[in-house]
């Protein structure tokens, strides 16, 4: 087992910071530490990025879960140091951008004074914990970068950063994809470590109809119900899905974030909100499917945990990242029209027999590959091998 220790530098860590790419860091680290391999978090003391940017945590050495957590405090962007020392090549605006979001100088500051007594991992590419920890380091630095086909992905500062580590650490191999069209380059500098869920959840899908009165065919999304998940998109289309096929199903709608509804949706969505872990697999495994339609995923939980209870997905057919894992799993369709969208769900709820035999490939396929023990196994060699 390597005996040198592994820095995990994010902008932000803690039992109250919410973020999926902030939890998977959580687990990820718990993983490592669990497989022997000495672990410490770097990060700012503030929350997360839906929290003003302020002391939320304890500055300086702390412990989360048994792990050592050093924390600085936060300011936007970075010093002129940073800039000096290194040089910045690249748009005004892209300098504004980094100069507008979650950093700490002195952590950077700290990075550098350690720089050749460890190996640092960034996670979450868009941070100038990121950005210039990368330039810091150099060879003995790699990035996590949660990367999503948007945007900011196509800055000259992304494609800087993807260059500057000595791998990128992909969650699928559709961010894998990505990131090398990206930053052009070749697939061993950008190997799929993956990600890890829970596998002990059980899902009652009879509790839950029983507990929410539900009878038929059920279509499940949980997620942020905006834009950021495609979420009013796969409205407009059930909605005229009803009006061609009507009332043949019942949309349950979870995650948080306001559910504003036209009328014709009033009796067809049943509004979930927030749940609580087990109530959120009872709904995976009463649903007959499970629609993610968001394009901006570098991994999906959502899909996993769908699939963990066994139950068929439905993605966009413009999101590589989820497109990849169903044909990876051949446990689900995929869409790019309204009337993808309505063959889909006809196929899947006309032929039961063909939907459940998805669900269960589905399933088999995340109980291979949705380990922690083996995400933080493919972790270790990606980030040790020389």
């Amino acid at each position: 087992m390597p005996t040198e220790t592994i820095t995990i530098v994010l902008p932000w860590y803690g039992a109250e910071t919410a973020g999926g790419a902030e939890a998977q860091a959580r687990q990820l680290v718990q993983s490592l530490r669990e497989a022997g391999v000495a672990v410490e978090v770097w990060a700012t003391d503030a929350r997360d990025a839906r929290a003003p940017l302020a002391a939320f945590y304890p500055r300086g050495l702390d412990e989360v879960d048994g792990v050592p957590v050093r924390r600085f405090p936060a300011n936007l962007g970075a010093a002129q140091q940073w800039t000096k020392q290194y040089g910045f090549e690249h748009p005004i605006p892209e300098y504004n951008l980094l100069q507008s979001l979650t950093g700490s100088d002195a952590l950077l500051q700290a990075v550098a004074a350690e720089r050749d007594q460890r190996r640092w991992v960034f996670f979450l590419y868009a941070y100038p914990t990121s950005f210039w920890g990368a330039q810091i380091v150099g060879e003995r630095g790699y990035l996590v970068p949660c990367l999503h086909d948007e945007p900011y992905a196509y800055n000259s500062t992304t494609r800087t950063l993807l260059r500057s580590v000595r791998r990128v650490l992909a969650n699928s191999v559709g961010e894998q994809q990505l990131i090398c069209r990206l930053a052009d380059l070749p697939s061993d500098r950008v190997p799929v470590v993956g990600e890890g869920i829970e596998l002990h959840w059980r899902g009652d899908g009879a509790h839950f109809r029983r507990e929410h009165n539900l009878t038929g065919p059920l279509i499940f999304f949980t997620g942020r119900r905006d834009h950021s998940k495609n979420f009013p998109l796969l409205l407009a289309y059930f909605e005229e899905y009803l009006a061609r096929r009507e009332p043949r199903a019942t949309l349950l709608a979870g995650g948080p974030g306001p559910l504003d509804l036209p009328p014709a949706l009033q009796s067809a969505v049943v509004d979930l909100g927030f749940q609580s872990q087990q109530a959120k697999h009872d709904a995976y495994a009463a649903a007959d499917i499970f629609c993610m339609p968001g394009l901006l995923e570098s991994f999906s939980i959502v899909v996993m945990e769908a699939w963990l209870q066994g139950t068929p997905v439905l993605v966009h057919g413009d999101c590589p990242v989820t497109v990849a894992h169903c044909r990876q799993a051949n446990g689900g369709l995929w869409f790019r029209s309204y009337r993808q969208f309505e063959a889909c769900l006809d196929r899947l709820l006309d032929d039961r027999a063909t939907a459940r035999q998805l669900g269960s490939q589905g399933q088999a396929w995340v109980r291979r590959e949705c380990r922690w023990e083996d995400v933080a196994q493919r972790f270790i060699a990606a980030v040790f091998e020389e």
